[in-house]
């Protein structure tokens, strides 16, 4: 399950906790010609970018500017 929650009543974590959205795109590059790595920024909403091995091309992922949901975008 993919919902980071607990799919158990026993502990009342669930209900402390919110959804929310993060955006991200994705660009095909040719394979190795990016370094294969993590970089991330420590702002709040926070950035990252990554690599991502594929079967034959890589794909570079750009994503962050995370909010909870129906809370809309930060100005800025």
């Amino acid at each position: 399950m993919a919902t980071n929650a607990p799919v158990n009543d026993l502990v009342a974590i669930h209900t402390k906790q919110a959804p929310y959205l993060t955006y991200v795109i994705g660009a095909r590059v040719a394979r190795g010609a990016l370094a294969t790595a993590l970089y991330w920024d420590t702002l709040d909403a926070y950035h990252y970018i990554r690599v991502q091995p594929m079967s034959q091309d890589d794909m570079l992922l750009i994503g962050g500017e995370d909010h909870k949901a129906g809370a809309g975008r930060r100005p800025g």
